[in-house]
């Protein structure tokens, strides 16, 4: 038998799953936090299904090649059974879960779900940069440092499928890149019209988020890098916080973030796949 996934069209859809599971009174558990506006690129795409086992509701964003599983569940168990079921029903089909919390808080629920047929793939820290008062912005000054232009998204985007890992660093839709680049939220390094590094970052409220940061391998003696960090702080000056992802064996990316200010935080991003493979290490 194969699982029957349903596309989602609507926001009320997952409202109207999400408290079917909340209604069963009997505890909830997920790894689930829509946002608005991107979870509808997903849906004007068609990216996003739904099935439900028993008290467990699942959600699939479907990328190249896999999907990406999220779930609302009454409890660990029902979520396990679930999982034995799904894998049973879709043995073709690679999937990946994020489990995002406290190291000890994820530790029994991430060997549930190993205990399923999945096996752990990678994981990710968080990292964060308190802003003080009296820090000073770096200056603005390098000529090739610049706005994204809306014809950069497609660039973008081929550098971020081609350096980045799918499975672990959430690659954005060409949607999101141009929302982003139409925001001024795209800084690029670029030398004879060819990008050889940028950012992507978000503010909210007092937060900002460091999306991407990323310089081609072929001109990393450049300190290109620390241009693009030091115009992620300019930027991001008024913020009273900065934060961003990386991956947890990643040692000398994080030595590297250390030095700027940033310290790593007890919140990880456990990530499962249902197939034995390996993670190729972040070229980033």
């Amino acid at each position: 038998m194969r699982i029957k996934m349903r596309n989602i069209h609507d926001i009320n859809e997952i409202h109207q799953s999400i408290k079917s599971v909340r209604d069963l009174k009997k505890g909830f558990l997920t790894n689930f936090f829509p946002d608005p506006a991107k979870t509808g690129l997903w849906m004007d795409n068609g990216l996003l299904f739904t099935a439900q086992f028993q008290e467990t509701t699942f959600f699939f964003r479907k990328e190249t090649g896999f999907y990406h599983l999220y779930f609302c569940s009454s409890s660990a168990n029902s979520l396990c059974n679930a999982l034995t079921s799904l894998l049973q029903q879709s043995q073709d089909t690679l999937y990946t879960i994020d489990l995002i919390g406290n190291r000890a808080d994820m530790a029994e629920l991430g060997d549930g779900i190993v205990s399923t047929g999945f096996f752990p793939y990678t994981s990710l820290v968080r990292m964060s940069r308190m802003i003080s008062v009296s820090d000073a912005p770096p200056i603005a000054g390098n000529l090739n440092l610049a706005e994204a232009r809306p014809d950069d998204a497609g660039e973008v985007l081929d550098l971020l499928q081609q350096y980045f890992d799918p499975l672990a660093e959430n690659l954005p839709l060409m949607a999101e890149i141009e929302s982003w680049i139409k925001a001024g939220q795209v800084a690029v390094f670029r030398e004879t019209d060819t990008i050889q590094g940028f950012l992507i970052y978000e503010i909210l409220g007092v937060t900002s988020y460091l999306r991407y940061w990323f310089v081609h391998p072929d001109h990393r003696e450049k300190k290109i890098g620390s241009i693009l960090i030091q115009e992620f702080f300019r930027r991001c000056s008024r913020t009273k916080r900065q934060l961003f992802w990386v991956i947890q064996s990643n040692e000398n990316a994080i030595k590297r973030y250390i030095h700027y200010g940033f310290l790593p935080e007890n919140l990880v991003d456990n990530i499962y796949t249902n197939t034995n493979i390996q993670y190729g290490g972040n070229n980033n």
